[in-house]
């Protein structure tokens, strides 16, 4: 198949953000959609948050991703164990996403997870169909990694845009690192090449993205 016609739209995206002054700066830098993530917060205080980020958002026409509920596992910095994970609650949900009609993407907790599953992951479609009744957000599911296909499929049959999915592709990365290290435990010269080589491609990929925006 010749694919030089087809076109393929995307975004630079900073995800699970808890900080404006980073998001302030990535905004400023062109990036196109950014998150912040309050789901550790109290509901009041996530959403006091969130609509801030909103704010910086709609003002300078990036979209944004927020998130409701405690969604297990790991992510970057953040922990969540398994009995602090929770779903979202059905009104705080609705109440949270009328003040930003024009949220990007929204985050609700339905029962997956960051990371490798140790065990069935248990999503609350009901939950998710409720959502997606009352708002027509795109909603994301986060913890793709782990599910079945057909989890995934009725995840989409739900109305889910957006599937986060990149644990398989982090472990290859760290399981990678040992080869680049010498007996003593440094980094190799061949390590050294080949971490300025990936840093400078993604540098000119994002660079190349935000200078065609």
């Amino acid at each position: 198949r010749d694919w030089s016609s087809d076109v393929c739209s995307s975004d630079l995206h900073l995800d699970h953000c808890t900080d404006f002054d980073v998001l302030r700066r990535c905004i400023d830098a062109g990036w196109t959609s950014v998150m912040f993530d309050g789901s550790s917060l109290p509901f009041a205080e996530n959403l006091e948050k969130s609509l801030k980020a909103y704010e910086m958002t709609e003002q300078a026409g990036v979209g944004l991703e927020a998130e409701i509920g405690a969604i297990g596992g790991v992510e970057d910095d953040k922990h969540v164990n398994e009995d602090e994970a929770r779903l979202a609650n059905y009104d705080e949900c609705i109440r949270f996403v009328r003040d930003m009609p024009n949220l990007a993407v929204f985050a609700p907790a339905i029962g997956t997870a960051h990371g490798m599953y140790k065990g069935e992951p248990k999503i609350a479609y009901d939950l998710l169909k409720r959502i997606t009744e009352q708002i027509s957000i795109p909603i994301a599911l986060h913890g793709g990694t782990g599910l079945t296909e057909e989890q995934f499929l009725a995840a989409l049959a739900g109305v889910i845009a957006v599937i986060a999915y990149s644990k398989p592709v982090q472990n290859k990365l760290v399981n990678m690192v040992p080869k680049f290290l010498t007996p003593e435990g440094d980094m190799s010269v061949t390590g050294m090449v080949v971490t300025a080589l990936v840093s400078a491609v993604l540098f000119y990929f994002a660079r190349q993205f935000i200078e065609k925006q």
